[in-house]
């Protein structure tokens, strides 16, 4: 198993075509990745995910923490099986709210450690039963 992080803005034409390159050529043997883990803050950089999963077929667990810290959510989207991002956002995002006027300049209010470590602890949970087939992932609405 190999990971890679980047730190930059995928909402960009250059590094939303290196990310959509790093999902098709950044397996273990130069093809496509197994599964796209993420964990971005934002509505734009999922639609971007969104976009490159749906394009290249990718598997992909998208996770989020609310505002307040006090909620999260994680999600599995396989493209052509279920619903993608768009079709499917967290609640908050359906909820009629701007995202821009949610956060608050210079601060970070989700950073309740506790909240943050649930959420990353269920997706990689998930992430290991999918990628080493043992158990069930899948969204509630897959059909069984």
């Amino acid at each position: 198993m190999e990971f890679e992080s980047y730190c930059h803005n995928i909402t960009t034409t250059e590094n939303f075509e290196n990310f959509l390159d790093r999902v098709q050529r950044g397996g273990l043997d130069g093809g496509p990745v197994s599964l796209v883990l993420s964990c971005v803050d934002n509505f734009a950089a999922r639609m971007s995910i969104n976009s490159a999963c749906n394009e290249l077929q990718a598997v992909w667990m998208e996770s989020g923490v609310s505002e307040d810290a006090m909620s999260g959510h994680i999600q599995t989207l396989v493209p052509g099986r279920l619903a993608c991002f768009r079709c499917l956002p967290p609640l908050v995002t359906t909820s009629g709210f701007d995202e821009k006027k949610l956060k608050r300049a210079n601060v970070c209010a989700a950073s309740l450690p506790t909240t943050m470590g649930v959420v990353a602890g269920l997706l990689v949970q998930n992430a290991l039963k999918y990628l080493l087939d043992f158990g069930d992932v899948r969204a509630p609405s897959a059909p069984r």
